[in-house]
């Protein structure tokens, strides 16, 4: 591993959402709880634009940050998060279920 003593740890979860996608608000107001429940310190964001494919989000942490991609055609999302941190993977899995009921999840750490 490059850099051993350098703490980072690394998050993708995509899945299957059961909610409507097309909210912008839907996406900030998941990662601003996202953020709270890790304990992260925001230093730009959360930004979400509505792409040709479907909204996708991001918030920078003072501890790295945070992107999710919609893509609605499918109702798949990936969120995708890097920090030198630690964090719950557990927390932010269930933290994904609450807000899109989420389901046929894949977790990559």
């Amino acid at each position: 591993m490059l850099c051993p003593q350098l703490y980072r740890q690394r998050l993708i979860v995509e899945f299957i959402s059961l909610v409507d996608l097309l909210s912008e608000q839907l996406y900030i107001d998941f990662l601003t709880e996202l953020t709270s429940m890790l304990g992260m310190t925001i230093f730009f964001g959360p930004v979400v634009g509505n792409c040709k494919l479907g909204p996708s989000g991001w918030v920078a942490w003072m501890e790295s940050g945070c992107q999710i991609h919609s893509f609605i055609d499918y109702n798949f999302i990936a969120v995708d998060i890097f920090s030198c941190k630690p964090y719950s993977a557990i927390d932010v899995v269930n933290l994904i279920k609450k807000w899109f009921k989420a389901e046929e999840i894949e977790i990559h750490e």
